[in-house]
């Protein structure tokens, strides 16, 4: 069985932590943003928004076109002549888990927890609620995610997806999939809503 390593740094502390590491790759060698699972939630520096004490985190990530400067951010989306490109994980963690999802109007996904899996979702095109709970306080909160947006979801929180607008996701995580780590938890109040 695999150790897997639980992900606890608060907003603020991730931040300092990709600040310093970030600094550290400009002066080495290589000049590569370094980078690891503690501190990805920090790669767009501080979270447009948390909720659920910092448990949910959203980033929009900036729409750049070339050429960069110096200061660019390592998760980014580059308007190309060819098209979008979406730099959305860059850590020296690998992801161990990858998923498309289908984004269908009205329709809900989720209605559940994880105690291992952290997850990250990054919205291609359309538009979801991202409905939360902390399943041991019990609070509550709505994330709306659009185009360009990543949220982090950490352990322990129950999540579901209301598609507002059709469009794709990616779901992604540094742990594998765990059937057995999926723990029903009704946040809809209905089969269409959350």
């Amino acid at each position: 069985m695999l150790a897997r390593r639980r992900l606890s740094l608060s907003g603020a502390e991730a931040a300092g932590t990709f600040r310093r590491d970030a600094a550290s790759a400009r002066n080495s060698n290589s000049g590569r943003r370094r980078m690891n699972a503690a501190n990805i939630h920090s790669t767009a520096a501080t979270p447009e928004s948390t909720v659920l004490d910092g448990r949910v985190a959203k980033w929009s990530l900036p729409a750049l076109e070339l050429p960069l400067g110096p200061d660019a951010p390592a998760l980014k989306r580059l308007r190309l002549p060819q098209g979008e490109l979406a730099q959305f994980y860059d850590a020296d963690e690998g992801i161990r888990y990858l998923a498309f999802i289908e984004l269908l109007p009205g329709q809900v996904r989720g209605n559940h927890y994880h105690r291992v899996k952290e997850e990250l979702l990054y919205v291609i095109r359309g538009e979801v609620v991202l409905c939360v709970a902390d399943i041991e306080s019990k609070a509550r909160a709505d994330v709306t995610l659009r185009a360009g947006d990543l949220a982090v979801i950490r352990t322990r929180i129950a999540h579901a997806l209301r598609t507002v607008e059709a469009g794709q996701a990616i779901e992604f995580s540094p742990a594998r999939f765990d059937a057995a780590d999926i723990h029903p938890f009704l946040l809809s109040g209905g089969v269409a809503r959350c």
